[in-house]
């Protein structure tokens, strides 16, 4: 078996760590959030821990019915964008206090919310798993679990539901249903305790032509009463996509110039939006001094080979390319707010993010030898080779 390896390269050393011009959003755009809050509202205090891979725009297309589906989905609101939503979840919770309160009588509430891309083609879908686990501090088990698999057609802006991605044959009034179970029980194994009826494939998302699609089966027994997740791969799969979505994984797809220019309105209209709310008010794009790596580009390249991981399932699938990330060094040096401004896979975008977002404090930038938030960029090209 021939042995993988991978590098990364990072422009050339006047490219190493540069600063982001005006095309700050650019043709594509994803935030990665890890937050938390510490909410009061009366006597209950909630501890919010907000983990969110959240694609606002690729290849040019801003996603816009996906915005409000993440927002409904999430956040339980109608925010047309992350910070919108965002921000109204949590007000929701009161007003942010800098620590737990030492007092009797108070009510704690912890809530997660995670949002993780799954797979996604250019100009054609993307597909994530969204996980919302609540509990209150007297128990050990959630009071609450919603979890759901979605894909978002880019193509034709909509999000695909279980009934519009699998056919009529996959549910259980079907006479057909029996092969779907088969096909299931094949690559899970044991479907014993999977809820009867309509509920089986309920959450269904796509993956691609070499991935399949991925599904949750619910009562399945996972852990902490999350459902477990399956993956079917696309040589059994494809016979229970329907014909429409299938055409998104299979290259047949063909869009009408009268949907391409409404679609291309509506994006211009959520660009817009994007624009004015994407960015901290205090942040500059130029500085006297710009941030600095502490050792310079060559400690900059030794930090990166000996933490850069290739993930798994990019490396089985072979998959190569280079990730640009966008992010801010504060006043005192610390990386904060990423951004992948051109990606290549989940997976290699979050390896991407998860390194640049644990670097150590760099040199903070200055404008009048006072320090600033500045933000930067580091392309970072993963290759596979035999």
């Amino acid at each position: 078996m021939k042995s993988v390896i991978f590098s990364f390269i990072i422009g050339g050393l006047l490219l190493w760590a540069t600063p982001v011009h005006a095309d700050i959003v650019g043709d594509s755009r994803t935030e990665y959030v890890e937050e938390s809050h510490v909410l009061r509202k009366g006597n209950e205090v909630t501890i919010v821990k907000l983990s969110l891979e959240w694609p606002v725009k690729l290849d040019g297309n801003c996603l816009v019915e996906l915005q409000r589906e993440l927002c409904a989905a999430l956040f339980k609101n109608t925010g047309r964008t992350l910070y919108e939503g965002l921000r109204f979840f949590v007000g929701q919770f009161g007003k942010e206090i800098d620590r737990l309160p030492d007092e009797q009588g108070l009510q704690l509430k912890f809530l997660s919310v995670s949002a993780r891309l799954l797979a996604w083609q250019p100009e054609r879908f993307l597909s994530m798993y969204l996980l919302v686990t609540a509990r209150d501090s007297e128990h050990l088990e959630y009071g609450e679990v919603r979890q759901h698999l979605l894909t978002y057609d880019i193509a034709h802006d909509k999000m695909l539901k279980a009934r519009d991605l699998l056919k009529r044959s996959c549910y259980p009034d079907h006479v057909d249903h029996e092969q779907f179970l088969d096909a299931i029980e094949h690559y899970m194994g044991n479907i014993s305790g999977v809820v009867e009826g309509d509920s089986l494939p309920d959450e269904v998302c796509l993956l691609s032509h070499r991935q399949g699609m991925a599904l949750n089966l619910k009562g399945s027994n996972g852990p902490k009463g999350i459902d477990d997740l399956m993956v079917m791969p696309f040589s059994a799969a494809r016979f229970f996509i329907k014909s429409q979505p299938l055409r998104l994984i299979e290259n047949e797809l063909e869009l009408s110039k009268r949907n391409q220019a409404i679609i291309a309105a509506r994006s211009s209209v959520l660009d817009s939006i994007v624009h004015e709310q994407h960015e901290w008010p205090d942040v500059c794009l130029v500085a006297d001094t710009m941030p600095q790596f502490v050792g310079g580009n060559a400690e900059l390249a030794n930090y990166l080979a000996l933490h850069l991981k290739y993930p798994p399932t990019e490396e089985a699938l072979q998959l190569e390319g280079k990730v640009v990330v966008s992010f801010v060094v504060d006043e005192q040096g610390h990386v904060c707010h990423p951004v992948v401004i051109q990606p290549v896979s989940p997976g290699l975008d979050r390896e991407a993010v998860r390194v640049v977002m644990e670097m150590p404090r760099w040199e903070p930038g200055r404008i009048a030898g006072q320090p600033r938030k500045v933000r930067m960029r580091i392309p970072v090209k993963f290759r596979i080779q035999k």
